[in-house]
């Protein structure tokens, strides 16, 4: 015999299986590349976020520095050092 207990046990699993399935179907469907010249600008980057380069965070800098939207030495906090290595890891003459 069927109980109470069991009828809502099976149905709430059948829901979370149904909400899974659909999670990784947006998961897939929806999924945000990311250019990896960016991330690694990033790191290159000193990471203080502090928009003296005109920009709101290093990771928005380094966006437009593989755009090509903004100067390698634009970075005031990392220096010449910086503009060195950004200018070196994008193929360019600082």
């Amino acid at each position: 015999m069927i109980t109470t207990i069991t009828i809502a046990s099976i149905s709430a699993a059948l829901i979370t299986l149904i909400l899974a399935v659909i999670l990784i179907f947006s998961s897939k469907m929806f999924k945000v590349e990311v250019d990896e010249r960016v991330t690694e600008l990033t790191e290159i980057l000193p990471g203080a976020n502090c928009g003296g380069c005109g920009f709101p965070g290093c990771a928005q800098f380094a966006k437009a520095l593989v755009d090509e939207k903004a100067p390698l030495d634009g970075c005031s906090v990392g220096g010449a050092d910086t503009a060195s290595k950004v200018a070196n890891y994008l193929g360019k003459v600082a």
